[in-house]
């Protein structure tokens, strides 16, 4: 039942980015945050009080959660520094990150299978992001966009492993 939502995000995902792309035409990375996080705001606070907040753990998950927060800021700004085809794939490694981390500090354990298919998208990341004049004319590798994609996708990464820690503490509406 996994693999339609999975499909779904990953096309979602991928619409998204599009779009944030096409909207900094008309807005800056910080202004497309405040319309993100109002968005966001108005859904998720009434969907969490509607299903059930501990406000006991009000007070020790909030500094958790303005830290996520402010580690997914990154994004907008990574993807308006290259093409979103190029930055948006790369960003989006960030579960890589997420993986790292919960199996250094979460004692989470990955297949053998995962482990290959998490090699086969490094892989992906190292092709992406080899312009090819970069290859014939040995010229610069780490382009701005590259930094900034490669700087998003571990600063997500990590926020969703502290996401991860949160929710185990003070569940997902909390």
């Amino acid at each position: 039942m996994w693999f339609p939502f999975a499909l779904a995000t990953a096309i979602l995902w991928g619409i998204g980015q599009i779009f944030t792309k096409k909207g900094f035409a008309h807005f800056t990375p910080a202004t497309s945050n405040i319309i993100s996080s109002g968005i966001g705001f108005s859904l998720f606070i009434p969907t969490s009080l509607i299903l059930g907040v501990d406000f006991s753990k009000i007070p020790a998950t909030l500094p958790i959660v303005f830290l996520v927060s402010v580690s997914y800021l990154i994004y907008l700004y990574a993807l308006e520094k290259g093409q979103v085809a190029l930055s948006g794939t790369v960003i989006a490694v960030y579960p890589l990150i997420t993986i790292l981390l919960a199996r250094i500090f979460l004692g989470e354990t990955t297949s053998t299978f995962q482990k290959y298919a998490i090699v086969l998208v490094f892989l992906g990341i190292v092709l992406i992001s080899l312009p090819t004049h970069a290859i014939r004319n040995k010229l610069k590798i780490f382009e701005p966009w590259l930094i900034w994609a490669l700087a998003a996708a571990f600063i997500i990464g990590t926020g969703d492993f502290i996401a991860k820690v949160a929710i185990d503490r003070a569940g997902i509406n909390t």
